[in-house]
């Protein structure tokens, strides 16, 4: 007859010894999966410190710049020294090219009447951020000064697209439209719209700005307004000659003293 008890003993050993195992795969599994997911955490955890740590880098870098870039404004505004500004601003850029940063020096090339060196600060400018709008205003302008009528009007179109509020740009697309010697160019409808909305974003104190409109009302026949317009424009250039007459007169008197 079969031993049942022997079989049943066995059996009984062999379900222990196999729960025994399970237990010692499960505890090893334990030991080499836990570090290993520790190692991981640690790893992901030393990657988002060293990102941070580039991020506040570069932050502070930028905001070193800036405080460059603001220093240079003030003494800028106050001598008007170019050639000084066009150096320190070449040294900001060399360590820090922006955008922002380039199209500025671009701004003081186009000031000294140097319109290469303007345009391939600008073209560097716009590789770096073509949807940074400031870069393709001062690019219009540049091509308004080289006569590039064409060029110009493209790039102040770019420009307002990218900031509708940008006055230079419609400023002078508005007097292109108007004045271009190639009639394929005129506009006249886009260049009253335009003027419009540059005399609006001005309150109508731009003298140059109530120009460029008066000069697109008095070619579209409206001589009566034409005259209102260029009025409020030289009411704002009397109260500049009032001032400077004024100053005159007060140096003048000390003189003669």
């Amino acid at each position: 007859m079969p031993d049942h008890a022997g079989a049943e003993e066995y059996e009984s050993q062999s379900a222990t010894t196999e729960n025994e195992i399970r237990k010692l795969s499960r505890r090893f599994l334990i030991i080499l999966v836990v570090p290993l997911i520790v190692i991981v955490i640690l790893g992901l955890y030393t990657i988002y410190l060293s990102r941070r740590v580039v991020t506040l880098e570069t932050y502070a870098e930028t905001f070193s710049t800036l405080q460059e870039a603001n220093t240079i404004e003030r003494y800028y505004a106050n001598d008007r020294n170019v050639a000084w500004a066009t150096d320190q601003y070449e040294k900001i850029v060399k360590r820090h090219p922006d955008p922002r940063l380039l199209t500025r020096l671009a701004g003081l090339y186009v000031s000294k009447g140097d319109h290469g060196k303007a345009s391939t600060k600008l073209n560097e400018a716009i590789k770096l951020d073509p949807s940074y709008w400031e870069t393709r205003s001062v690019l219009m302008y540049v091509y308004v000064q080289q006569g590039k009528e064409a060029d110009a009007i493209q790039e102040g179109e770019r420009a307002v697209k990218l900031n509708p509020f940008d006055v230079m740009s419609l400023n002078n697309l508005a007097w292109l439209y108007a004045t271009s010697s190639d009639k394929g160019l005129q506009d006249m409808q886009k260049a009253k719209e335009y003027a419009t909305r540059a005399v609006d974003y001005t309150n109508a104190r731009n003298a140059d700005v109530l120009d460029t409109l008066a000069e697109i009302q008095f070619r579209l026949g409206d001589a009566r307004a034409a005259v209102a317009t260029i009025e409020k424009g030289l009411r704002q250039e009397q109260r500049k000659v009032e001032y400077l007459g004024g100053q005159r007169e007060r140096f003048a008197a000390a003189a003669r003293k």
